[in-house]
């Protein structure tokens, strides 16, 4: 089965933001974005988590940064994506308890010699969660009897995780009674029914994704 990709909302990309200690790193990203983003998105910096509070998550992508100056990043990466905002973590490898969290998340962490990947995220809108890389056919293969309404879901969850279901019943265009409806089958489909909707993000992160039509 193929199915087309929801574009993230996330996407194209206006603003990203910078959340972590001002510093050669956070200045030097910043530079490489300017230059080779096609978008030319606001490069804004912040020190708070609290902070992201106002922000609108619609063309926005928030970069938290880790170093040995900012040993939260997790935390503030969790924080950011619990607000609906797309968030990757940037820099270097995390405790495994931290990086469990954010694969909890499913925030990708980026190595500072893979920005690449971030730049590609900004340009294209392709942002690969650590689980399943996006356009790969590994991970765990999707129910056969999705239906067309829960593969949407399914884009909308990898592409927003833990986006809330008053939003995802906005991006469906239909009542948050019938996203309810719609969860409730996608959890049963894929083996979560009862585990809540921490287990079945994990679940639809794990999705093998068809690839897109052309």
């Amino acid at each position: 089965m193929n199915a087309t990709p929801v574009v993230p909302t996330w996407w194209p990309v206006h603003r990203v933001y910078f959340l972590g200690p001002r510093g050669i790193d956070a200045d030097s990203l910043a530079l490489t974005l300017s230059r080779r983003t096609a978008s030319s998105p606001s490069l804004i910096p912040l020190t708070e988590r609290s902070a992201l509070d106002e922000v609108d998550t619609e063309g926005t992508l928030v970069v938290a940064l880790t170093s040995p100056r900012h040993p939260n990043a997790a935390v503030d990466a969790v924080y950011a994506a619990e607000r609906g905002l797309a968030v990757v973590v940037l820099g270097q490898p995390l405790p495994k308890r931290e990086q469990r969290r954010l694969d909890a998340h499913g925030i990708p962490l980026i190595s500072k010699n893979q920005v690449s990947r971030l730049v590609a995220a900004v340009n294209t809108g392709v942002l690969a969660t650590p689980t399943v890389q996006s356009g790969t056919t590994s991970g765990r293969p999707a129910p056969s009897d999705l239906t067309s309404r829960e593969w949407d879901l399914v884009h909308i969850m990898r592409a927003e995780p833990y986006v809330s279901r008053k939003k995802l019943a906005q991006r469906l265009g239909v009542t948050d009674a019938t996203a309810k409806v719609h969860l409730a089958n996608l959890g049963r489909k894929l083996g979560v029914t009862g585990r809540g909707r921490r287990a079945l993000q994990h679940e639809v992160l794990r999705i093998a994704m068809p690839d897109r039509e052309t």
